[in-house]
């Protein structure tokens, strides 16, 4: 038997101290991994809750003020008519004061008119403002909607990178993933803040 076939026990002790080395070090991690990756989809569901919601606020909220700015158009219909029956009186007492005859029923129609155009004017208005307001608080909505769905894109990709970690034995990758997760819950958070 030759020197090179000679077989030292110590070598293969070396090799299954490597191997196994490498295997522990492999499970750990898997283990991170999957404890990231989990982690990163509780985020993610919870910030997909959120932005769900910021769309049916921003839904809500629009549908109320177009609701309230339809209101507001009637307000101005009746207001319209409101000032052609005003008018139409204030021309039937200029038209029966020229003929010599008493002006003052039209004149007190032509009054009612002019003080229920008024009023009806100021609801307009009102409901005009209120619309406005909703609709400015809906485009917020849907403002802070769209951050939370870049922050959920940021955790998704996270999660993809993350099983690149496994397939290339490598924690750079879950590094790179979590960072992206970082960032996709910060800005989630300054989506909140705005």
């Amino acid at each position: 038997m030759s020197e090179h076939e000679i077989e030292v026990p110590a070598e293969h002790i070396e090799h299954a101290k490597h191997a196994a080395h490498d295997a522990a070090k492999g499970d750990l991690l898997s283990r991170d991994v999957a404890v990231a990756v989990a982690i990163m989809a509780i985020i993610a569901a919870t910030i997909s809750s959120l932005q769900e919601t910021e769309s049916a606020h921003a839904l809500g909220l629009k549908n109320e003020s177009v609701l309230l700015q339809s209101r507001a158009s009637d307000q101005w219909s009746f207001f319209q008519a409101k000032s052609i029956k005003k008018n139409s009186y204030l021309v039937a007492a200029e038209q029966a004061k020229a003929a010599g005859r008493d002006d003052q029923d039209f004149t007190a129609k032509a009054q009612r008119y002019a003080a229920e155009e008024s009023e009806v004017q100021t609801k307009a208005k009102e409901l005009e403002e209120e619309s406005h307001g909703k609709w400015e608080l809906s485009t917020h909505h849907t403002h802070r909607q769209h951050i939370l769905t870049l922050a959920e894109t940021l955790l998704h990709v996270g999660i993809a990178i993350s099983s690149l970690a496994l397939f290339t034995k490598r924690r750079l990758a879950l590094n790179g993933a979590l960072l992206l997760s970082a960032g996709g819950i910060a800005v989630a958070v300054a989506a909140f803040l705005m």
